[in-house]
């Protein structure tokens, strides 16, 4: 079912179908769709974003995560700002 070519790779249906999900899957109550679904995930996002929203989504889940993140960073002295600011996107030290 993972194939890195999208051409290659089989529909939603079929793969829903496949022996692995089939247990899983009732047409009746899931139909596919009439019409194809942009859900605009394919944007072009460069590096910075990406890790951004991926310390949202960290913080979403995890609030505390920042607090921890932050008395890390101020407890270690041996790892360079330049490291951390790689980390936590949003914290600038320097």
């Amino acid at each position: 079912m993972l194939v890195f070519y999208p051409t290659k790779r089989i529909s939603v249906t079929d793969a829903l179908k496949h022996p692995y999900m089939a247990p899983l899957y009732d047409p009746w109550t899931d139909p596919p769709a009439q019409f194809p679904i942009d859900l605009d995930i394919d944007e072009d996002l460069d590096r910075d974003k990406i890790r951004e929203m991926i310390w949202n989504e960290i913080l979403y889940y995890h609030p505390d995560a920042e607090c921890a993140t932050a008395e890390f960073i101020s407890s270690d002295k041996q790892t360079p700002c330049s490291e951390i600011n790689a980390w936590v996107p949003e914290l600038s030290l320097i």
